[in-house]
């Protein structure tokens, strides 16, 4: 038997293979290495025969001592130079593995702060940073206590991702309906109050505590407002505005108190006409579309750069970009239950912004109402040097083009157009 004399790498991802290509093709620090890919059991797409050495399916909720285990007997089989976290659910995880089985990188008391919401906000308590007002959920007392001042709070999983599982209590039922769960389940939860204003995102490539790229972006709809939507999505642009430099100073702030220089950042806050309010902050790149859409319009890929880091190896961004440019990313979101018989409005327009349509479904694919952006039917990455171009074509796109669903009852054999 012929051994690879190759260094292995293996990445772990809760995320598509697609999220490591870079114009169609793998990442640059990935290439000449063999490659051991640990996905969770609901990764798609999954990476293609002959791109990896190994392909393993496990559960990467609560594994670690499961994955270290796994990867401690492939480093039986193969020479493993570094093991990868890729989302940001998988960090924990892997963090674990690559301490016990020392490679080096984060620590886990740093990946806790990262995923932790409870630890994240208490290790920002001493800071500048505003903080909302918080409990842990198992707190009957702090809850009820936190409504009456409050009137409305949003209940969060401590390590949840995006809103799932997110849910707003705005009555004393809503709240009597939650502290009715098992403490043992709600001490697995964040309760806070309720933030009015904006919802921005900062996501930024820093290395040694100097941040070398960075976008500003607003969320057009609130993450917890999808039900009803045809289209949702952000904004964002580079441009030096007094914002995107007090979130990039708020940025920093954080990252001392989580003394992390390194890494790429997506950092969440409120923002209304006088206070910026901590969200939260991950260490991995932007999801929903919104790193292609920012590859698209400033030429820098975050994955590439998150992975880059984690292997010791340079940036491959260049000179600061000294031109304003101007992107978003589009969700198309599903008002109903259906089967997809296909998409209007969007292939054949000319439309100069528009850079790319990623599909997540297909025609003859069951789809349900759009909850979370993670449920969107395809994304759509838009880039212009000129806001009012940009704007222009994003609400062309937003009236015209949408999804035809099928009706899934059989004694109904129409269709819906949704544009």
């Amino acid at each position: 038997m012929k051994h690879d004399k190759r260094d292995a790498i293996v990445v772990v991802s809760r995320v598509g293979f697609d999220t490591l290509l870079k114009d169609g093709s793998l990442i640059e620090p990935l290439r000449g290495h063999q490659l051991i890919f640990i996905n969770s059991l609901r990764t798609s797409p999954l990476p293609p025969q002959g791109a990896y050495a190994e392909l393993h399916l496990i559960e990467l909720r609560q594994c670690d001592d499961y994955l270290t285990d796994l990867i401690r007997t492939l480093m039986t089989r193969h020479r493993v130079a570094q093991v990868l976290t890729i989302s940001e659910q998988d960090l924990t995880p892997v963090v674990f593995a690559r301490n016990t089985l020392g490679f080096p990188g984060l620590d886990t008391a740093t990946a806790t702060l990262f995923r932790d919401k409870i630890a994240m906000k208490s290790a920002l308590r001493n800071s500048s940073i505003g903080l909302p007002a918080y409990c842990e959920g198992a707190n009957d007392t702090s809850v009820r206590d936190l409504f009456l001042q409050y009137k409305k709070l949003v209940a969060k999983p401590r390590d949840g991702y995006g809103s799932q599982d997110t849910t707003v209590l705005e009555s004393s039922s809503d709240v009597d309906t939650f502290l009715a769960t098992p403490s043992q389940q709600r001490s697995g939860y964040l309760v806070e109050a309720f933030v009015k204003g904006d919802v921005y995102h900062l996501d930024a490539v820093v290395r040694r505590g100097e941040i070398l790229f960075s976008s500003l972006g607003k969320y057009e709809v609130p993450p917890l407002d999808f039900v009803g939507r045809r289209w949702a999505g952000t904004r964002f642009s580079n441009a030096n505005t007094s914002l995107h430099e007090e979130a990039k100073r708020q940025l920093l702030v954080v990252l001392q108190a989580f003394h992390s220089c390194d890494g790429v950042f997506h950092f969440e806050f409120f923002h209304d006409d006088h206070n910026l309010t901590f969200g939260e902050v991950a260490i991995r790149p932007v999801g929903g579309g919104v790193a292609d859409a920012i590859y698209d319009t400033f030429g820098v890929h975050l994955m590439e750069e998150h992975v880059r880091i984690q292997l010791g190896m340079p940036t491959a961004i260049g000179e600061p970009l000294n031109a304003i440019r101007y992107g978003a990313s589009l969700l198309l979101l599903s008002e109903a239950a259906g089967v997809v018989a296909g998409y209007k409005g969007l292939e054949g327009t000319e439309r100069q912004t528009l850079r790319r349509i990623n599909y997540h479904y297909t025609k003859g694919d069951l789809v349900a109402p759009t909850r979370y952006s993670a449920d969107s039917l395809l994304t759509c990455s838009l880039a212009s040097s000129d806001a009012q171009h940009l704007d222009f074509d994003i609400q062309g796109i937003c009236e015209t083009a949408g999804v035809v669903l099928k009706s899934t009852a059989k004694e109904d054999n129409s269709t819906r157009g949704y544009a």
